[in-house]
């Protein structure tokens, strides 16, 4: 199963969608949970048929498009991961590439942030190596700030927290003075370090 990510110009205006190329009959669209429009031909379709395909409904698929544009281009962590989407790594903007490899890995390479896979089919073992690659880095960073923040502080009688990561869709953070604990969103993985640093 190859995916990617394509646009296709048309009277309403660009539309992006992620194609996936597997064993099908027909030509299959819908759009996800996040907005994503998302397609699956077989390898026999030529892409000039699938992208026309696309286009001979883009007025029904522009308006709901667009309502998760805005959301999308603000989005710091990947979506569908198919190969060719976008992804924040504290704040460098890399492609997503999902490659055939003998292990399971994940890292970063120019450009590139990269989900090596046994089986290339595996998206959920995609997003699982993604998910652990998110919380090791933004653990690093969070690390980092308090290495350099906490002193200020430690002579006040401010005890070294307890840290931990959530996924929050409306705030960056949470601290539980009780408790001495304070939480961060992952989603602080796709922000450059000063950021987490005035998070911290």
């Amino acid at each position: 199963m190859i995916t990617e990510i394509r646009s296709v110009t048309t009277a309403q205006g660009v539309i992006s969608y992620c194609l996936t190329r597997k064993r099908v009959r027909n030509l299959n669209m819908h759009i996800d949970s996040k907005g994503m429009i998302c397609v699956s031909a077989s390898p026999r379709v030529a892409v000039s048929d699938i992208d026309k395909f696309v286009e001979s409904r883009s007025a029904q698929l522009l308006k709901a498009y667009e309502s998760f544009s805005k959301r999308k281009s603000k989005r710091l962590l990947p979506e569908s991961f198919c190969s060719g989407e976008k992804v924040s790594v504290l704040g460098q903007q890399k492609l997503l590439k999902l490659a055939l490899g003998k292990h399971n890995d994940i890292y970063v390479s120019g450009d590139y942030l990269i989900i090596e896979l046994k089986d290339i089919q595996n998206k959920r073992k995609a997003i699982q190596l993604f998910n652990q690659y998110q919380k090791i880095t933004l653990d690093i960073a969070i690390q980092d700030s308090f290495s350099r923040i906490y002193p200020l502080y430690k002579d006040m009688g401010v005890k070294y927290p307890t840290i931990g990561y959530r996924n929050m869709s409306s705030r960056w953070g949470s601290c539980i003075p009780q408790r001495g604990k304070v939480n961060f969103s992952l989603m602080l993985f796709g922000v450059p370090q000063e950021l987490i640093d005035y998070v911290v």
